[in-house]
């Protein structure tokens, strides 16, 4: 997944990432999944000792020569329906990115959000949340090139006076820009972000 992805409110991309997950369990030229035990029509995947694991995932399709065709025979053998950790783990951590918002997230109300940042003369950054709202929030910071201590922070929220939620972020590359996303119960159609010195506001939710 890509930084912009991971970072900001791209639909584009998140719908990208949907139909990634939609090839391995059967939306693809064959109609057939890639996961055993899930979709349609998966197939017996090459183990050498285990057998069959139901969730796994094999080395993936490939192309026949040098064509740029895809190509997935009946053949059970290892080089493309070997049982891998890597694509196992790339589908977690696209599940995890793409997010599912908490069901005890309290997201009809409305919440105003304004994050801005400021440098300090040690090198830091202090970022800072003004929330406005009601109920309680988790507000979850993630960043690139910013490292940030205690990157989720849990508030009560109160529409008659404001929060705020402040982190100290460290930029490791000190000649590279830096990117600060914050996403209110872990929904990433609501985040708000802060590039270098750049602010941003965000308008109310609907």
């Amino acid at each position: 997944m890509t930084d912009n992805t991971l970072l900001r409110k791209r639909p584009d991309l998140l719908d990208l990432c949907q139909k990634q997950l939609y090839w391995i369990v059967g939306l693809n030229p064959f109609g057939q999944s890639t996961m055993y035990g899930e979709g349609y029509d998966c197939a017996p995947q090459y183990t050498a000792r285990s057998g069959d694991i139901v969730g796994s995932l094999p080395v993936g399709m490939k192309s026949l020569g040098n064509r740029d065709l895809p190509y997935w025979p009946a053949t059970n053998v290892w080089n493309y329906k070997e049982v891998w950790v890597h694509p196992s783990s790339r589908w977690l951590w696209l599940m995890a990115d793409l997010g599912v918002p908490d069901e005890n997230a309290q997201s009809q109300d409305k919440l105003e959000l304004v994050l801005d940042a400021e440098p300090r003369p040690d090198g830091d950054v202090a970022l800072r949340l003004e929330a406005r709202g009601n109920g309680r929030h988790a507000f979850s910071i993630r960043t690139f090139n910013l490292e940030v201590d205690t990157p989720t922070q849990t508030v009560d929220l109160n529409e008659e006076k404001s929060r705020v939620v402040e982190w100290t972020g460290t930029v490791p590359t000190a000649n590279r820009p830096w990117v600060a996303v914050v996403v209110p119960d872990h929904d990433v159609r609501w985040c708000i972000e802060v590039i270098s010195k750049a602010n941003k506001s965000s308008p109310p939710r609907p």
